[in-house]
């Protein structure tokens, strides 16, 4: 995705030579397989959890003032699962609203600053270029963008991992299983959409033909399991901390074909909301 025309660009351009060590180096530069392609790995720094792997072209989504570690990852053709980390120079090509320092030299990693700006709603462009010869010209350059949103708290938009991190517990708690590549347009509607969003994806979620008729095709599972999946994942419940009524009438509920009202009411809870930390104002 190309980024508009009309774009804040970032400080002076910032270029970023990441060497690797010798080690890896010795290591990298004898690989002699294909490459198929390459992706940008994005890490949350404070909590040291992978955000999102984007591909070239591809847009990720920041509040202002985060503070992630881009690095590139080179992917092998075949079945190999081996980790490859091209020496790349990552660089800025706004003027202002983005800072890039160097960081971890290993796996040609950058740290990344999404800095304040007057508008904080826009678009910023990051190229890159992999020195590295292994990787094929035609995948040695390109650039990514980052759709930059206001902080937490300004107007209601949740972080990437946070959002990432809520989905994770719709889809583990609805569907007893953990979120696929379809869920990424559910991420970002929590992450732009706040609370509401939120139930409006849990509904989503707990209306869709998975939960009403697919996943009682996997063994074993029964509006028991999926009522116990829901108070533990959405609630923080186990079954010992569950009332007998209260369990009797949900679990009717579930059998009357009524789950999208279950969930709703549960993510509307004061008790989800509080486990959560979710402020029924955002957007």
């Amino acid at each position: 995705m190309k980024a508009p025309t009309r774009i804040l660009l970032s400080a002076a351009v910032v270029a970023l030579l990441l060497p690797l060590t010798a080690r890896s180096v010795q290591a990298q530069s004898s690989y002699r397989g294909n490459i198929d392609a390459v992706e940008i790995v994005v890490t949350d720094l404070e909590t040291r959890r992978e955000m999102e792997r984007v591909d070239p072209d591809g847009t990720i989504t920041l509040p202002e003032g985060a503070h992630v570690r881009i690095h590139m990852t080179a992917i092998p053709a075949g079945s190999s699962r081996r980790l490859l980390y091209p020496a790349t120079e990552f660089t800025d090509a706004t003027r202002t609203g983005v800072r890039i320092t160097r960081s971890n030299e290993e796996n040609a990693a950058a740290d990344l600053d999404i800095l304040p700006m007057r508008n904080p709603n826009r678009t910023q462009t990051v190229r890159y270029r992999i020195t590295d010869t292994w990787v094929p010209a035609s995948l040695r350059t390109g650039s990514f963008s980052i759709r930059v949103v206001p902080a937490s708290g300004q107007s209601g938009y949740w972080s990437s991992s946070r959002a990432r991190d809520l989905t994770r517990t719709l889809y583990e708690g609805i569907l007893m299983r953990e979120p696929d590549t379809a869920a990424n347009g559910t991420i970002r509607s929590i992450q732009r959409g706040g609370y509401e969003a939120l139930v409006d994806a849990a509904v989503d979620l707990a209306d869709s033909d998975e939960s009403r008729i697919r996943i009682y095709e996997r063994e074993g599972v029964c509006n028991q399991q999926r009522l116990l999946a829901i108070y533990k994942n959405l609630l923080g419940l186990s079954a010992s901390q569950i009332t007998r009524s209260r369990w009797d009438a949900d679990l009717r509920r579930l059998n009357s074909g009524d789950i999208a009202q279950v969930v709703e009411d549960i993510v509307r809870s004061e008790r989800f909301r509080l486990r959560h930390e979710v402020d029924v104002l955002s957007r």
